[in-house]
């Protein structure tokens, strides 16, 4: 097998609680895409109650490379903090289970040719993204910045909702061609107008406060499902096979919510 080219630098770090599955085919395959290229990564589970903790310990025995850690959620900004805490790379690269990297290999090749007095000068990188609607890729997408960052310099406003970094308006931020695609849920929205109508506002955003204080896991919300669920077809595009996942995650005695499993193989008959 190939090597694959690793960065020689940087931490990739993820906030992660009941990733099982999700609309980017769930947490196996977005590890195995870019776990390869990182010296180091790091993964906090917040209290994920489906399966995500159990996968995590089986991957962090076949990658060295990866480190797990707990803490409770008390908010994305707190939770990416406490991450960062682990780090022992000069850079931290922030990303969501959700989330992949367009084209992980020229970001590594554009990275490692950055002269180290250049780097010097970063406190980090802004990138573009792409949504991945349910039914497939849009032309763009928003997200928060900088994504990659000085570890040292990695910090977020006090929110318990989002992510705001102190850095996101410094001059002092590079822009990678690289972008980053990020999977939506069926029938997201990101129209105001349309809001009211959404399964995860409704759910999740709505009542955040209260899941918040309650401890309450995602997964314990009777939609779910229907905001975790992936379309088979859009992730082909990818190279993710849903169905070889499930095979996957059934060999290792881990199935996602039967709500999800369900659904997945009345969309799979569908085709």
């Amino acid at each position: 097998m190939t090597e694959q080219p690793k960065l020689s630098d940087v931490t990739l770090t993820m906030i992660v609680r009941d990733e099982l599955m999700n609309p980017a085919g769930g947490l196996l395959p977005m590890l195995e895409y870019h776990l390869p290229h990182f010296p180091e990564t790091v993964v906090l589970d917040t209290g994920s109650v489906d399966g995500t903790r159990q996968l995590l310990e089986h991957m962090a025995g076949e990658y060295p490379q990866l480190k797990v850690y707990d803490a409770k959620f008390e908010g994305y900004g707190y939770a990416r903090m406490t991450a960062n805490r682990y780090v022992t790379m000069p850079y931290t690269f922030m990303l969501d289970a959700d989330e992949r990297l367009e084209g992980i290999n020229s970001f590594v090749e554009w990275w490692e040719n950055i002269k180290d007095e250049e780097k010097t000068l970063l406190l980090g990188v802004n990138f573009r993204f792409k949504n991945v609607h349910w039914n497939g890729p849009s032309k763009g997408g928003t997200g928060w910045n900088p994504r990659l960052a000085l570890q040292a310099k990695v910090n977020f406003w006090n929110k318990p909702l989002g992510e705001l970094s102190t850095l996101m308006s410094s001059p002092s931020l590079s822009l990678s061609d690289q972008k980053i695609f990020h999977f939506l849920y069926r029938n997201s929205s990101t129209d105001f107008m349309s809001l009211s109508s959404d399964p995860k506002v409704q759910d999740w955003y709505t009542h955040f406060d209260h899941y918040l204080h309650e401890g309450t896991a995602p997964s314990r919300l009777p939609n779910f499902f229907y905001w975790k669920v992936p379309n088979p077809r859009s992730l082909e595009i990818y190279g993710i096979n849903i169905f070889s996942v499930l095979a996957r995650l059934q060999q290792l005695g881990l199935k996602p919510q039967s709500t999800i499993v369900e659904e997945l193989y009345k969309l799979g008959d569908s085709k």
